[in-house]
């Protein structure tokens, strides 16, 4: 009963608030339609190692204990994962798979025995054989330690999209999904056979498989919100409630025939949280080279979009796959946080340049809203209290 109620007015709270006249919308002096702000691009990474349509998707792992060694972690679905440190330097390369997306989450439970024993994980698709995988980081160094107790095989036709939950009741859980529409939600879990104690392993369990109308990549989970986020590719976002007994219930937030801003495909999302409540969903919409931004919280207000353009000798980005950002301050160059964006483009002729990522501060992408957008670089959701 319980369950039931907390759907009914889940879905009662978006359906009657974006009932009401589009022209609320946006807020009053927010972007309106083709009206797109322009940001400067403030960095670009080095290219990943392989040629053509290779770099997909970014996540940023915040060293909590040292900001200034965060490292930028992306995927090349040709062959591995990049690491790069925040100014955007290849620090080490791994051979891995064919990966596609690719998302973290912070103190991991690893023996079951020590609750004050975590890592910080990460998590990604591996096209080479439609599973997915789970590394730990090095709080130390940064590098990543295959901890999957085998190959976590999908079933899929293939593996494509890829994010991490992390539920208020304790419980890490990791969604993928594939070029026909399906996600699945596995269940990660320390193993508790001596066996692979002192390797600290993880194993994983399907306890969900749901759906959307047509091929999606793009997930990220709301946490705080217990909310999962899917982009269907060629017609919107679409919301479930993240736990896994909530079944396959679902709410399209967005709808690409209702924005002229937006142009499939719709494919990277993130979350910048301002505070627990506050915050926006990002989407990077591929079709005309834009960032969408969206209110958090339900009815999912669209604020307005932006474009990363060129700045100097670094060009802005086109058909971006993948993004990542933080709104938290990670040290002395990116005190206000941090927006990465795939460079869909590279040389076609030659073959010289390779896909990149490009590094833009979120607090300049802030300022250049009317009204500004939130900016709080002491607030990560990740961490129970606030850096000082």
């Amino acid at each position: 009963m319980l369950k039931s109620i907390k759907l009914f007015l889940y879905l009662l709270s978006i359906i009657i608030i974006s009932s009401c006249d589009s022209s609320t919308s946006q807020r009053k002096g927010a972007t309106t339609e083709y009206d797109f702000v322009k940001v400067s691009v403030d960095r670009e990474t080095d290219p990943v190692p392989n040629s053509g349509d290779a770099a997909d998707d970014a996540a940023i792992w915040i060293n909590n204990e040292d900001l200034d060694n965060s490292v930028i972690y992306g995927t090349d679905k040709k062959g591995g994962i990049i690491a790069y440190n925040l100014h955007g330097k290849l620090i080490k390369y791994y051979p891995v798979g064919d990966i596609n997306n690719i998302d973290i989450r912070y103190d991991f439970p690893i023996d079951p025995e020590n609750p004050e024993d975590k890592y910080d994980i990460v998590g990604v698709s591996n096209s080479s054989d439609k599973s997915f995988m789970i590394f730990r980081i090095n709080k130390a160094t940064g590098k990543l330690y295959d901890i999957g107790v085998r190959s976590f095989a999908t079933g899929m036709e293939d593996t494509y999209g890829f994010a991490f939950y992390k539920s208020p009741t304790g419980n890490f859980y990791a969604f993928v999904s594939d070029k026909q529409g399906q996600v699945q939600q596995w269940i990660i879990t320390a193993i508790k056979d001596n066996h692979y104690r002192s390797d600290k392993k993880v194993d994983a369990k399907l306890v969900r498989s749901f759906s959307v109308p047509s091929k999606c990549e793009g997930m990220v989970a709301d946490d705080l919100r217990a909310v999962l986020f899917v982009a269907e590719e060629k017609h919107g976002i679409w919301s479930f409630l993240a736990e896994p007994e909530e079944g396959s219930e679902s709410v399209q937030i967005f709808d690409i025939e209702s924005n002229p801003n937006l142009e499939m495909e719709i494919e990277g999302l993130t979350i910048i949280y301002t505070s627990p409540a506050d915050g926006y969903l990002v989407a990077s919409s591929q079709g005309n080279s834009s960032y969408a931004v969206f209110e958090r919280q339900p009815p999912y207000k669209y604020i307005g979009s932006f474009k990363l353009v060129d700045s100097g000798h670094i060009n802005g980005t086109m058909s971006t796959d993948g993004i990542a950002g933080t709104a938290f301050g990670l040290g002395a160059k990116w005190p206000e946080g941090l927006f990465i964006a795939q460079d869909g483009t590279y040389n076609k002729e030659n073959k010289k340049e390779n896909q990149n990522f490009k590094l833009v501060s979120w607090g300049k992408i802030a300022r250049k809203f009317n009204p500004n957008l939130l900016m709080s670089p002491t607030y990560n959701q990740f961490f129970t209290e606030e850096s000082e």
